[in-house]
């Protein structure tokens, strides 16, 4: 019974040991995103398109055609690539396609 007792003042004090600290570190983390937030630090001003393709698929406008989309993880789009890479990189496409339609053959997509 007595080591419940102690436990219990010992679980109390270290909760609350550094909280005063935490809160005020939260509250500064706080504001600080929201000054960034306010000012447009790291934000884009895109079409409905453009915000759609980005947010869902991860996809953006080519920077180099800036007609076809790209993931961002790409420099540019398949279709502004060399020819030796663009026919790599639409054999990957296909590849990916037929293991798709396979997939959904067997039922197991």
């Amino acid at each position: 019974m007595t080591s419940n007792i102690k436990y219990w003042f010992q679980r109390e004090k270290a909760k609350t040991k550094d909280e005063e600290l935490i809160e005020k570190k939260a509250f500064l983390l706080y504001l600080d995103d929201d000054i960034k937030y306010l000012s447009f630090e790291d934000t884009i001003t895109a079409c409905r398109r453009c915000a759609s393709n980005y947010d869902l698929k991860s996809m953006e406008l080519c920077p180099k055609c800036k007609e076809h989309y790209k993931g961002i993880e790409y420099p540019t789009c398949i279709q502004c690539l060399p020819e030796d890479k663009r026919k790599a990189a639409l054999e990957m496409v296909e590849f990916g396609k037929e293991w798709q339609a396979m997939h959904k053959e067997l039922g197991i997509d």
